[in-house]
């Protein structure tokens, strides 16, 4: 259902990705399809045509939402968005491909390694019979893997001062750069 790579901190060790909560519902269902009210609440996140095609699939699919959900044959998982919509320090931290497991720029891409071994996996395990149909009677069952020892990358930035400085430039710069020096130091 959901992959985390290892996180990535400042020099305070706060973290700088996986700060954003996000959902992830995984839907099933039996011979009896889905109620209308879960068909509705999909619609505010895939056209028709497309859920139908997912039903017609017969197998369990995920749907990245908002909020949590509570309907009977859709199970919740809590997930962490790797970046929010004004990330901080994006130049620096880069990005990942689509599935969120490779860097593709930025310190994602350098410590490529490290953060790919770190990680933690969620999974949605559902029962079948002897007919691979789902055993809708048994509530599935979520389970959370960390691989490796959990550890990231910290970088020397300070994300107190990697606000200010993003925040004031977004204000008063419209073309430009921020230098920020310890004065007693240089």
């Amino acid at each position: 259902v959901s992959s985390e790579r290892g996180m990535i901190y400042d020099c305070n060790m706060q973290p700088l990705v996986n700060e954003m909560v996000s959902h992830k519902a995984v839907v099933y269902f039996g011979s009896e399809g889905i109620s209308q009210s879960v068909f509705n609440f999909l619609l505010g996140y895939l056209t028709r045509d497309q859920i139908l095609t997912k039903l017609s699939e017969q197998k369990p699919f995920v749907v990245n939402c908002r909020d949590s959900v509570e309907f009977d044959n859709v199970v919740d998982v809590e997930a962490k968005s790797r970046y929010s919509v004004s990330q901080l320090a994006a130049h620096i931290i880069g990005y990942t491909d689509s599935q969120g497991t490779s860097g593709l720029s930025g310190i994602e891409k350098v410590y490529n390694d490290i953060l790919s071994q770190n990680s933690e996996v969620t999974k949605v395990v559902f029962r079948q019979n002897g007919l691979s149909q789902l055993l809708t009677s048994v509530k599935p069952v979520v389970t959370t893997e960390t691989q490796g020892t959990g550890q990231g990358v910290v970088l020397t930035i300070d994300k107190r001062i990697q606000e200010a400085a993003e925040s004031s430039a977004k204000k008063y710069i419209e073309k430009g750069a921020v230098v920020v020096v310890e004065a007693a130091t240089g």
